[in-house]
């Protein structure tokens, strides 16, 4: 007997087998599970920078910390993802939570070193983050179901819930802040983290790649595959520029709102309302890439996104000293965001192999993790980091374009092959040459022999 709680599509199964109740108890406890993991991570999200300079350090450090903390997640950050496809994806997401937690500890303790050491930890959990969580929902959806509709959908609902929950803590974290000092958030994030780890622990299944492949071999594989599939490369590339520009923006966009000095939204800035506002877009774009989903090509539509996200950053370059233009261009970056993030993870879901997909992803991060890398350790200007922001959009809609493209060719050359196969007949000279055999049910021709 099927009970539910209510009769609606959208009711909770609690006791049934059938494919459509197990996938909708997977996608209440993936979205739980990420509720808390997006709470974690965006309580202190307004505040890092802050803190930092609270702490009376200059612009220089604080991109070292970043450089330390891209440097961890690519080489340490790398290697510790890439295990999970081995060790267990579940047991991968509560290591996250283990490494956000030191992290956040660390700021505690006022000191530049304890500071620096703690981006350690937080460069692993990001590689997790951005890659075994969503390899874990798509091993666990391709167990259950081969309907990549219903698993748009879990990616769609994933996203809004993720920036649900970062609206919620934004502005809770600009009153703990207000009440308690900038340490509040970091301390509240810890709390969201116990109960995640709990939780995941409690209610998610362990599933692997391929645990009885050595970590090598998986290396391996999925250098072959990147070597094999140049579709796979062009939106790794497609991402990585796209992703690098959020990276940089995640640490630029508050100096970038501090120097402008006209047209002021309020002084001093609320940053906890206006990183709610950025994520209050985010969360009308993750709307908009439903709508968008059921009547576009995600490689086509993603190209115009592309578009609006240069065209967002580019506003700063326009209107360096007004913060409400400045502004509204972050929002519209940010709207783009919340389409891309459904539709890079439904893209994922279709070129990469789910054996090696942990690996595979992890790959596709090392562009990106280079970029930033090398734009922080330059030391660039804000006027030079806003042309970069612009420059590297631009060169993920053209990775778009051309993995469209090439998509495109190949799903035309299968229909032309399939065609071709509908259509195929035996050529004929004489038809007094066919020769007709019936096979009977002993195996024997119809002439006995």
């Amino acid at each position: 007997m099927t009970i539910t709680a209510s009769d609606s599509d959208d009711s909770i199964c609690i006791k049934d087998s059938s494919p459509k109740c197990t996938l909708k108890r997977l996608q209440w406890t993936y979205l739980i599970g990420n509720f808390f993991m997006a709470a974690a991570n965006h309580l202190p999200g307004a505040y890092r920078y802050a803190i930092y300079q609270s702490y009376g350090i200059n612009r220089a450090t604080i991109e070292l910390f970043y450089v330390i903390y891209y440097g961890s997640a690519l080489f340490l950050g790398t290697f510790v993802a890439s295990l999970s496809d081995q060790i267990g994806r579940r047991f991968a997401c509560v290591l996250f939570g283990v490494f956000y937690i030191l992290y956040c500890f660390s700021f505690r303790f006022p000191y530049t070193n304890i500071l620096a050491l703690g981006t350690i930890p937080w460069g692993i959990a990001s590689a997790i983050d951005q890659t075994v969580f969503e390899a874990w929902l798509i091993t666990e959806h391709r167990k259950h179901s081969r309907d990549p509709v219903s698993l748009k959908y879990i990616l769609r609902n994933t996203s809004l819930v993720k920036i649900c929950a970062s609206i919620g803590v934004a502005l809770a974290s600009q009153f703990l802040v207000q009440s308690f000092g900038y340490l509040a958030p970091f301390n509240a994030a810890i709390l969201c983290l116990f109960v995640m780890m709990t939780f995941i622990s409690c209610t998610w299944s362990e599933n692997h790649g391929n645990k009885h492949m050595s970590s090598m071999t998986s290396l391996t594989l999925g250098f072959h595959a990147l070597r094999d599939d140049y579709r796979i490369v062009l939106l790794g590339l497609c991402t990585s520029f796209y992703e690098a520009t959020s990276y940089i923006y995640g640490i630029e966009w508050t100096p970038a709102l501090q120097n402008a000095k006209s047209m002021i939204i309020y002084d001093p800035i609320p940053l906890g309302f206006c990183f709610a506002g950025q994520l209050l877009s985010r969360f009308i774009g993750t709307l908009a890439f439903g709508i968008l989903a059921r009547h576009f090509r995600t490689e086509s539509f993603m190209i115009m996104i592309f578009f609006l996200a240069a065209f967002g950053l580019s506003v700063p370059i326009f209107f360096p000293d007004a913060q409400w233009p400045i502004m509204m261009g972050f929002c519209l970056y940010e709207f783009s965001f919340g389409v891309y993030r459904p539709a890079s993870g439904l893209l994922r879901s279709e070129y990469i192999p789910d054996d090696i997909r942990a690996t595979v992803m992890n790959y596709l991060r090392v562009p990106q993790l280079v970029l930033v890398l090398g734009i922080l350790l330059s030391h660039f200007q804000l006027s030079i980091v806003f042309f970069l922001w612009v420059f590297m959009s631009s060169l993920a809609m053209i990775c778009m374009i051309l993995l469209n493209f090439a998509t495109l060719s190949s799903e035309k050359v299968s229909a032309i092959q399939y065609k071709d196969v509908l259509s195929y007949e035996p050529i004929v000279q004489n038809e007094n040459t066919i020769l007709q055999i019936d096979v009977n049910s002993s195996g024997e021709t119809s002439d006995g022999h």
